[in-house]
């Protein structure tokens, strides 16, 4: 078998005996339906802090009430905590309960409604839609998707094998380079890079691995804010999800299982560009250090075509990066084809690197030295596979 050997189907032999295996093709969607699945993944991240602002604003309008500012703060207060805790979520709730569902405080917001023109169009459809129930329900709903545990979801992965056809996706991977790690039971942490915009060729990788490679199967850790998104956090944690903080990845790795991490975040997000190939590594220890405390093995992956999907305005600094950092969260606003969300039709190539076996237990083997080891497998991965991944002078910059 040769080194990035494209596997086109699942294997025909129980894993984890990766000896032998017969390839199949994967069934591909129309381009239509390929297109179309892509493109609603990639407006989410838009459309869902967009709705939700529009909520917001238009309960602002409808109250203006000393209620509602009580409300949106606590609301507020919750969101940006750093987990959502079921007491958290029990006084979110009672809180929703107190201000918006109970009948005397939708009379008292009534009476606190003040319009200083009768004949707005506010006004009208606060009367005639009872704008202050419909807003009680949008939180009370918000908060439930926030809270209501999701189970993980073997079969919801295969949806982002739908955008496979129209991205000309393709899974390389050596898989003989993977028995060793495999039978010495050490956890391996796959690090994905670049981040890209929207993260959708990682989706569409982790796809592939619960599909076809269930060896290979890990927990998914993401930037926290995005559990705190409606949809979105009941996407990710389909897909067996968990943010990516130290705790749970200690905890992760420690029980065995593999992980799979994108270090780049919101830096690299923020300087992704489609006319040039840069990564977000050299300040990027942590997961280093993590790997050898775990004892992991480390995976470069590579998704060549990730940089290209959208264009955006944010340049990797200024106001948009401070406020991104603040929130923990990427605030940017980016577009494909006639300036909307939709990305362009893009050739994925996601190309796993060899296991990097190091050994934790020697002395000489520091986080350091397993960065630089690690930066330059990244390397190494991007030049030998770039002509064939259609990047041809491309030169990959490490910042």
């Amino acid at each position: 078998m040769t080194v990035s050997r494209c596997l086109e189907g699942p294997a025909s032999l129980a894993y984890p005996s990766l000896e032998e295996y017969v390839d199949k093709t994967i069934w591909k969607a129309p381009r239509w339906l390929s297109y179309l699945s892509g493109a609603i993944f990639c407006s989410l991240f838009i459309l869902v802090p967009v709705v939700l602002g529009f909520i917001v604003l238009s309960m602002i309008m409808c109250f203006r009430g000393k209620y509602l500012l009580d409300l949106m703060s606590n609301t507020v207060n919750y969101f940006f905590n750093a987990s959502w805790s079921r007491p958290a979520a029990e006084q979110a709730l009672s809180v929703t309960e107190h201000y918006i569902i109970s009948a005397e405080s939708i009379s008292t917001l009534r009476e606190a409604v003040s319009c200083p023109d009768s004949h707005s169009i506010v006004c009208t459809l606060c009367d005639s839609l009872h704008v202050e129930l419909l807003g009680g329900l949008a939180i009370a709903v918000f908060v439930l998707l926030m809270v209501l545990p999701v189970p993980e979801w073997h079969g919801f992965a295969r949806v982002f094998q739908l955008p496979y056809n129209i991205f000309n996706y393709r899974f390389l991977v050596d898989q003989n380079k993977f028995v060793g790690p495999l039978k010495s039971k050490r956890p391996m942490l796959f690090v994905v890079i670049p981040h890209g915009v929207v993260p959708i060729g990682c989706f569409m990788g982790l796809s592939y691995i619960w599909s076809y490679l269930p060896a290979l199967k890990g927990i998914t850790y993401v930037a926290s804010v995005t559990l705190r998104l409606p949809i979105i956090r009941q996407i990710i944690l389909f897909l067996g999800g968990r943010a990516a903080d130290r705790e749970s990845m200690h905890e992760g790795l420690s029980s065995g299982r593999h992980g799979y991490i994108m270090p780049g975040g919101i830096a690299e997000l923020m300087m992704s560009n489609r006319h040039r190939e840069q990564v977000y590594l050299k300040k990027r220890k942590g997961f280093v250090k993590i790997a050898q405390e775990n004892n992991a093995i480390l995976v470069p992956v590579y998704i060549f075509g990730h940089t290209r999907l959208f264009d955006q305005l944010a340049n990797g600094d200024g106001i948009a990066m401070w406020f991104s950092r603040l929130i923990r969260g990427s605030v940017t606003f980016y577009w494909g084809p006639f300036f909307l969300p939709i990305p362009y039709v893009t050739k994925l190539t996601c190309m796993c690197g060899d296991p990097l076996e190091l050994d934790w237990s020697d002395p000489e083997m520091t986080v350091d030295k397993g960065h630089a080891i690690f930066s330059q497998a990244v390397q190494t991965l991007f030049e030998a596979h770039k002509h064939e991944a259609g990047y041809g002078d491309v030169n990959l910059e490490i910042k």
